[in-house]
């Protein structure tokens, strides 16, 4: 098989670049069906491009190699205007191979529906970068850069995340449309197309060249709106078992990429799954096991231990409603949580005497849901509206509430007696709750959840069109 082809951001600057794109493109070619004939001219276009790299550039990596060589010999020498300048120039051409538009960012941010100001007091943050570079002992000029996102800014992992959603929304709409098949792990189980960790993502779709061109078509789409680039050095495909060696050979071609044959691990998991999960879980269950081994088994029963231990670890100055996930907290703890605040949603908060619940964020008014604090309220609790043993303070709660939401105040029940908050469970008679109700609840909560996002990526997806243009998908 040829060398694989890598396309390189910097072309584009060129003028020459999209001339040989259509000279390829237009080559003469042995008419086939529609997906041969344009799969032999991506072939022609590509061999095109890469013969004119070679003449012109050479290759990126050698390009970027005499870049820093450049950057080296100027900072070893005096620090004058033009060399500054110069300096500028080279950052400018290096900084242009890795990069996330600030305007598509911008964008995304307000098609989320951020407040103009939020948006703007983030751009500005992302904007503000600069560096200098010491050369002889002297700090250089200022150093402004026009794209991306600066690595260690707690803000820049959200700010990325939301730019990647726009991809999720462009797979989901071609999956949509069935031009690219999806997966299941059983019957009742949701579809799966891609499945992002953190920057890396990986895209299932069946082994035929229509599904990788639209692919393809989403992937040149998005990058061409946000600035990003796919690595394809760290990229690979990954085959079922059954699919043909010309059928592999044609997708590698088509996608520029190489097959792997084992992707190893990823995140302490292996990233191709065998038969037996048993033996690819094996080295979990020992280091497990490790950590527990010391351990006095007729000290504690199990889920005593369990409880000591998280308490000890997560809440040992707190109650449990009160505790927090705080950094490096293990996947049990986040997920205990996540069923905690499932229970505060849902759950309602019967009022004792000596309230500790919240006003601004507690589920406790009558045939009202959490009431959301005005802009510079204060913290308060639910006893701060109360009159020892006689209940609410009735000149108060008409004060600080709307007419409409203190009658509803001065109907919920509250204790009289010395008698603590207690949350009860309202899809229930008596107030217990159970584990298959709590089931359909939360059930119920996912889908509103998912009928929400299905709108705001409409609504995204509406403005990403009228901002970048429509992009057709046609299924031969």
């Amino acid at each position: 098989m040829s060398t694989l082809y890598k396309y390189e951001t910097f072309w584009e600057d060129h003028e020459e670049c999209h001339n040989v794109i259509n000279r390829g493109w237009n080559k003469e070619i042995t008419r086939g069906t529609a997906w041969t004939n344009i799969i032999q001219r991506m072939k022609n276009y590509k061999e095109e491009l890469k013969k004119w790299s070679r003449t012109t550039f050479k290759r990126a990596d050698k390009k970027i190699l005499k870049m820093k060589e450049e950057l080296r010999k100027l900072q070893n020498s005096s620090l004058e205007a033009n060399k500054q300048q110069q300096i500028n120039q080279i950052k400018k051409r290096t900084s242009e191979m890795w990069r996330l538009e600030w305007d598509f960012l911008e964008e995304v941010l307000k098609a989320f529906g951020f407040n103009e100001k939020l948006v703007k007091l983030m751009m500005g943050c992302v904007k503000s970068a600069n560096y200098k570079i010491k050369i002889n002992g002297n700090m250089s000029n200022k150093i402004k850069l026009q794209r991306g996102l600066r690595q260690e800014d707690p803000l820049s992992p959200y700010l990325f995340i939301m730019a990647a959603e726009v991809f999720t929304i462009l797979m989901n709409e071609v999956q949509q449309k069935n031009l690219i098949s999806d997966i299941k792990l059983a019957p009742t189980a949701p579809s799966i197309t891609y499945l992002f960790f953190a920057d890396d993502c990986i895209i299932f779709a069946e082994a035929k060249e229509e599904e990788v061109y639209q692919i393809i078509q989403v992937l040149n789409q998005y990058t061409e709106a946000s600035g990003q680039r796919i690595n394809l050095e760290k990229s690979g495909i990954s085959f079922g078992s059954i699919i043909p060696i010309q059928t592999r050979a044609n997708i590698e071609e088509i996608l520029c990429m190489a097959a792997w044959e084992n992707p190893g691990k990823y995140v302490g998991l292996p990233a191709r799954w065998e038969i037996s999960k048993n033996k690819a879980l094996e080295c979990i269950e020992e280091k497990v096991m490790n950590k527990m081994e010391g351990w006095k088994e007729k000290l504690l029963n199990q889920v005593g231990k369990e409880v000591r231990i998280l308490k000890a670890v997560y809440f040992s100055n707190n109650n449990f409603w009160k505790a927090r996930a705080h950094r490096g907290a293990s996947w049990v703890w986040r997920n205990i949580l996540e069923g905690r605040n499932f229970l505060r949603r849902k759950g309602s908060w019967s009022i004792g005497n000596r309230s500790e619940v919240e006003v601004w964020g507690d589920n406790w008014v009558e045939e009202k849901h959490r009431l959301e604090a005005p802009e510079n309220a204060r913290r308060m609790k639910v006893k701060e509206l109360l009159v020892e043993g006689q209940g609410w303070d009735a000149n108060k709660v008409h004060t600080l509430f709307p007419i409409y939401l203190s009658e509803r105040i001065l109907r919920t029940p509250v204790s009289l007696v010395d008698k603590n908050d207690t949350l009860i469970w309202p899809y229930k008679m008596d107030g217990d709750y159970t584990v298959k109700i709590g089931y359909y609840a939360a059930k119920e909560e996912k889908k509103g959840r998912k009928r929400e996002r299905m709108h705001q990526q409409a609504q995204i997806l509406k403005l990403f069109r009228k901002r970048f243009g429509e992009c057709k998908f046609n299924k031969k």
